[in-house]
């Protein structure tokens, strides 16, 4: 099983240009921490995706060919302190975005998710 490391917070995402219409993601998405480097900060509003092992990756590391599974926006920062252990994180998979706000959003993280209203 993995080793992960719980993060609790209350967050008001700053990237939100209003909060009608955010949709959380139940169950928190687990950052595959193999993928960060020790320290790694990831950013609220960093664009992540769900790889086929079920743990999420950057936006911005997709190589895949169509459309990319899963696509959220993280809601608080956290900092992989140690790259074996997995972390949780906040996120939503609906909202209206201030694009100037987020990190790490792509063309194909736009298309994978269609909930996401851009500004």
């Amino acid at each position: 099983m993995f080793e992960q490391e719980r993060v609790s917070a209350s967050v008001t995402p700053g990237f939100l240009r209003n909060a009608k219409g955010v949709e959380y993601v139940t169950g928190n998405p687990t950052l595959d921490a193999s993928k960060f480097t020790n320290g790694q900060e990831v950013k609220a509003g960093t664009a992540i995706y769900k790889q086929d092992n079920g743990l999420y990756d950057l936006a911005e590391n997709f190589a895949g060919e169509g459309a990319m599974p899963n696509g959220v926006l993280t809601v608080e920062n956290v900092t992989v302190k140690d790259n074996t252990k997995n972390v949780h994180v906040g996120a939503i998979s609906k909202g209206n975005i201030d694009e100037k706000l987020t990190h790490g959003v792509t063309d194909a993280f736009k298309q994978s998710n269609g909930l996401f209203f851009w500004y």
